[in-house]
């Protein structure tokens, strides 16, 4: 391994000790959908990674809605970690009732994504065919809501360019993305560099060749894979 793939190894497992590294089974977000992307040229690297979740302690109403945005490398403009959080999401009329876990108001019909205006879905099958159990015929928790609007709208939810690239310097080449991948357990003390997944994202930023990313692990980025996320705001009387 070159000293130029260890030193990326290096910050990514010191910033993910130091709890400053996206954990998908946080105990206050639920998880949604991610999104990572390298950067770099011949002296230069970065690697971003978007966490999105339903967070019922973040903000009001629909800013509950939240982008978690992660950086790292030798050329942002911040030290290395959480950049910064977007809010893709707002509502005109209240959005949520009760904030553990964030249940859909009664009269809500309708959000805005980016300008968008978006139905809300209320039918069980829209559920059904995202995966998602809900926890009650009779109400739709904030989270459940959030997955449910994935398949149709996930583009919309997730960073734009132009806000990942303000970490950037402009001339910065992007050179990989995914939206799938192996994400460490950091709940159980696996770091970035444990895993195949990011040795080999390690070294397609120092060789710039897209091909050294070749997994064999297979990808956990979904949410039905880290159903402990959010477990630290489920509130007992929430389906009373």
């Amino acid at each position: 391994m070159s000293d130029y793939v260890q030193s990326i190894l290096n910050q990514l497992d010191e910033c993910a000790m130091a709890y400053n590294f996206p954990m998908l089974d946080n105990a206050y977000i639920f998880a949604a959908a991610t999104r990572l992307t390298l950067y770099r040229d011949t002296a230069r690297w970065a690697m971003l990674i978007e966490a999105l979740g339903f967070s019922p302690k973040s903000g009001q109403d629909a800013d509950r809605i939240l982008i978690d945005l992660y950086g790292f490398g030798n050329c942002l403009r911040q030290a290395p970690g959480l950049l910064t959080s977007f809010y893709p999401a707002t509502s005109a009329a209240p959005l949520f009732e009760d904030p553990w876990p964030g249940k859909l108001a009664a009269g809500a019909r309708t959000l805005t994504l980016r300008g968008r205006e978006v139905r809300i879905p209320t039918d069980p099958e829209t559920y059904r065919a995202a995966g998602i159990e809900r926890h009650s015929p009779d109400a739709i928790a904030g989270y459940e809501l959030l997955r449910a609007l994935l398949p149709d709208y996930r583009e919309l939810l997730l960073a734009t360019e132009t806000e990942r690239r303000a970490h950037l310097p402009l001339d910065l080449p992007e050179i990989l993305q995914l939206d799938d991948w192996h994400h460490p357990d950091l709940a159980d003390d696996e770091l970035p560099g444990h895993t195949e997944t990011f040795r080999q994202l390690a070294n397609v930023l120092s060789s710039g060749d897209p091909a050294r990313y070749a997994p064999t692990e297979p990808s956990n980025t979904h949410w039905r894979y880290w159903p402990y996320g959010g477990d630290g705001v489920t509130a007992p009387t929430f389906w009373d």
